[in-house]
């Protein structure tokens, strides 16, 4: 109820740029930082035990091993993520009712956003298994996704001029706003460029991780 108080007290001009969409998936950070955590954990646990080399014996092939573990790891993930942000959107569309500013997933760009949330966890889940693979150390990495997602997005906020605000939009936060956004704002990159961009990230850092992965000891 916090959320339909806080409006009740909005301008008139705060109100017409209210996104209830984006606010109904704005609560994901934590599931984020969990579908991070998880991915890290699908490849250093095996480090951590040794049983990596028991993988490696089993499938020689290491390309074809992380492949495998991606393809699990993001159809997993994915499935578990189109549910809480389905299940995140109609739950706060029922608080927001009572204020007569909920949504639909019929209204423009709406089950875009919604769809495309679940499919942001896949996706960090990925960045996740690609960087616990080039560390391979539990807590190193999961130190580097907690930075990436959370502490760099603080530091751009004390970035003199516009570069802070520039360097922030290509940022997994920024890119996460902009994909869960409904209502544009020129602050972000439009859904579609930041989709591509998170894709594009998760797939270099996968291709680095298999690289080192087939050229390093296990």
């Amino acid at each position: 109820m916090a959320m339909t108080a806080s409006y009740s007290s909005m301008s008139s001009a705060d109100r017409a740029s209210f996104d209830p969409t984006s606010h109904a998936l704005s609560g994901l950070n934590l599931s984020t930082l969990a579908f991070a955590v998880l991915g890290v954990m699908a490849i250093t646990s095996e480090y951590s035990t040794g049983m990596i080399r028991t993988s490696l014996a089993a499938m020689p092939r290491r390309v074809h091993l992380l492949g495998a573990k991606a393809l699990v790891l993001a159809a997993v993930v994915l499935v578990i993520g189109e549910i809480i942000s389905f299940g995140s959107f109609f739950t706060s569309q029922a608080v927001f009712s009572a204020e007569d500013i909920e949504t639909t997933l019929g209204a423009p760009g709406v089950l875009r956003a919604v769809a495309s949330s679940g499919a942001l966890m896949a996706l960090i889940a990925l960045l996740g298994l690609a960087v616990g693979t080039l560390v391979r150390h539990v807590a190193g990495a999961i130190t580097i996704m907690l930075g990436v997602l959370f502490v760099a997005p603080v530091i751009t906020m004390f970035v003199p001029g516009t570069a802070g605000e520039s360097i922030g939009k290509f940022l997994p936060t920024g890119l996460t706003e902009a994909v869960v956004s409904v209502v544009p704002a020129e602050r972000y990159l439009t859904p579609g460029t930041g989709l591509l961009i998170y894709c594009l990230y998760a797939l270099a850092l996968l291709v680095f991780a298999a690289y080192r992965l087939r050229k390093t000891d296990a």
